[in-house]
This record gives structure tokens, sequence and C-alpha cells, in this order.
């Protein structure tokens, strides 16, 4: 009976991994953003009632297990996931984006999952070399086992993907319509928005942080090996001091107050959700001492002009940026 329980567990997980992160992961194609390991991508979305009750039993119960965004084994960056769940926000814009960029992939030889796979990927991951796209479709059409696999491959296809990736970032409609689309000062603003508040989010909420490497500053990787690649240290930390990438300044701030008050937010903290009446903001309040504002929508809020609600003058900010506010009471809370 032991024997049996142990083998059972030391299969389960793998089945597991292989039969939804690795097979069902790369066919669903409706929002390829939710197609995360331990996600579901029939889920679409939660209320902000239920992240409240998720995050204080977290805090009750698990206050020092890990949250991260992104890790060696995710099948796409927080940065590419963040781009794509936008399209959430503005399905006409990317309806007629997607029907240039399937249409030209279908053109290199790409089947119509494989071309609207390619499509989301191509927009999550740009600007991305043919070489990197290469290597990455391979993987991921092998992985769906709807044409090809990694035990029974079909030669034919498998060459195919290859040279329909090389070609693709290199196609004048693609790049244009891609370049456009990423051009436009609305979808770059809503583009740091949306990293910035999803990583202010993880740090600030119950648990401890994870930042993969590279990941402290916007990263458009994908899964392995593309989120192996080397990082390079130097130009980060010259970045750093320079301030010129907002997601790595808000984390190296927030991560520094973490540090400075460790007690607010371990075994002994608290998180109490705090109500705006908008729905396009999640904010939240960690041992009474630190206020969270941070947008849900960016898209929403960066086409607005919404401006990001602050708690008011008892507060000291810690970081303000487009779609994010922490803030740091002056007093204890009375």
């Amino acid at each position: 009976h032991a024997e049996l329980v142990v083998r059972f567990q030391q299969v389960s997980g793998p089945v597991m991994a292989k039969g939804v992160e690795d097979t069902a992961c790369y066919r669903a194609l409706r929002l390829l953003a939710l197609n995360e390991v331990g996600g579901d991508p029939g889920a679409f979305g939660t209320s902000l009632s239920m992240w409240h009750s998720w995050c204080a039993q977290r805090q009750a119960t698990w206050p020092r297990s890990m949250t991260t965004l992104s890790t060696h084994d995710t099948k796409r960056s927080e940065d590419v996931r963040a781009r794509l769940l936008m399209l959430s926000e503005d399905t006409a814009a990317w309806a007629e984006l997607a029907s240039t960029l399937t249409a030209q992939a279908r053109g290199c030889g790409l089947d119509a999952h494989a071309a609207y796979f390619t499509a989301q990927t191509l927009l999550g991951a740009w600007p991305i070399d043919g070489e990197r796209l290469a290597r990455y479709l391979t993987k991921a059409t092998k992985e769906a086992k709807l044409a090809t696999t990694w035990i029974d491959p079909d030669p034919e296809y498998d060459r195919m993907v290859v040279e329909a990736a090389r070609a693709l970032p290199d196609d004048a409609a693609v790049r244009e319509a891609l370049d456009g689309w990423c051009a436009d000062p609305r979808r770059q603003q809503a583009d740091v928005v949306a990293s910035v508040a999803a990583k202010a989010v993880q740090l600030m909420m119950p648990g401890v942080p994870d930042c993969y490497q590279g990941c402290e500053r916007v990263d458009r990787s994908l899964a392995d090996p593309d989120n192996r690649r080397p990082v390079d240290w130097s130009e980060a930390q010259a970045a750093l001091v320079r301030g010129d990438d907002l997601k790595q300044t808000t984390t190296a701030a927030l991560l520094r107050l973490r540090r400075e008050r460790a007690d607010w937010f371990g075994t002994d903290g608290t998180y109490a959700p705090l109500e705006l009446g908008d729905d396009r903001f999640v904010a939240f309040t960690r041992a009474d001492r630190i206020a969270v504002v941070a947008t849900r929508r960016p898209w929403a809020t960066t086409r607005d002009a919404a401006p990001t609600p602050s708690p008011g003058p008892a507060w000291v900010p810690v970081v303000e940026a487009p779609g994010v506010a922490v803030h740091q009471r002056r007093d204890p809370w009375p």
C-alpha cells in the first residue's frame, strides 16, 4: 500500500504537468496570457471581492509562501502577459491587428491554430527576431502535439515552422503593423502601467516576493530556453542609477521598503481591502501602515486619463507612477 501511494505521487505530478501545462497551455488560444503554470485557461479573470478574500486567507495561513510573476518555468514573462491581457480591453483593435498577423502567418504555411498562436506571441514579445521565434515555435508546436511532437516528429512540418518563424519578424506587413501598434503613445504608456501595476501588487501582497532574473526591468521573454538567456547585470545596474526604467525603479523602492519594514509584511502583518468605488483599481493596506493602489484595467485607465487615487495628506508617497501608488502612513494608525 505504501509503495503504491509513493509511486502514484511520483507519477501524478509529471502527468499533470505534461497533460495541462505542456499540452493544454499550448492548445488553448482564447487569450494566451491565461495559459500559465498553475493557472486555468478556462478562468477569465476574477472579481475584486474574490481577490481580497484570497489575499486575506493567504496572509492568515501562508504568509511566508512565495509570490512571483515569472519563473524559470513560466510560458511567457510577466511583461508579455501584461501586454496580452490588455487585448481583453481593446478587442476591436486586436481583431484588426490579428487579421493582418494571421494572414501573413498563414501565407508562410502555418495552419490556423499555429497562425493565431503566433500572432499573439509576436505581439506579446515584440520586438523579437526570427531565431528566437523559431526556437519558441518549435517548442510550442511540439508541446501542443497537434501536428508534430517530440517523440513522433513531422520533419516537414517542423521545417515549415522554422522557416515561417524566421521570415515573419522581417515581413513588411508584420513589421509595419506591430511597430505601429507599439509606437502608439497611449499603448506605450499602457504597457508601462500594466507592467508596473502588476509588479507593485506582487511586491506588496501577502507572501515573500521572488523576482526572476531580468524581470526587475521590462522583459519580454518566452518559455525556456528563451528566458534562460544571460542578463546584462552591468547595464541593469546602470539603468537603475539612471532611473530610466520605471518598473525597475518601482521594484527597487518596494523591495527596500520590505527590507526596512519587514515586520509589516511577515507573519504578524495584516492585509485589508480599501474601497475606492472604482473597479478599475485594486487597493489594499498592509499592517495598517502601507496603502497600495494599482490599476487592474491598464488600457481603460490610460485611455480615460484617470488619475491614480491618492490616500490623502496623512500618507507619504513611496512610489507614485502612472497606474500605481504606494503610500506609507506618517504616524501609527489611530
